[in-house]
């Protein structure tokens, strides 16, 4: 079982839809976590993961949460992925899940001259 957690706005990015569906060609069973703006807090977000009972049996966890690049409300500067992402860290470790968790970006990183740097937001 992979758990894909993924901000409940990303639904048109094409890596929402094909993170879970890769997983799923592979024989794995995708649970899809979508969080809204207001469940990006540590208490929220482990609140979710006890509820959907993930941890038996977990091979993974996909993050998607840094596709999310506006300004979190709380932290000026700071994009809402990135702090969704240290909160899902904490959150995993209150909810005793202790699956991998695999931080996905998009555009964040260039690996040549040729390669445009598109999301560096999703970097940090």
């Amino acid at each position: 079982r992979w758990l894909v957690v993924l901000p409940e706005n990303a639904a048109e990015h094409p890596w929402a839809t094909g993170a879970s569906e890769a997983l799923a060609q592979t024989g794995a069973e995708v649970v899809e976590l979508r969080v809204g703006a207001d469940e990006w807090t540590r208490s929220e977000l482990a609140a979710r993961l006890r509820a959907l009972d993930v941890d038996a049996g977990l091979t993974g966890v996909v993050s998607l949460l840094a596709f999310e690049e506006s300004e979190h409300a709380g932290h000026e500067g700071v994009p809402a992925g990135l702090a969704g992402t240290v909160a899902l860290v904490q959150a995993l470790g209150d909810a005793g899940v202790g699956a991998r968790l695999w931080a996905v970006t998009s555009g964040a990183v260039s690996t040549g001259r040729s390669d445009v740097l598109e999301s560096a937001l999703q970097a940090q």
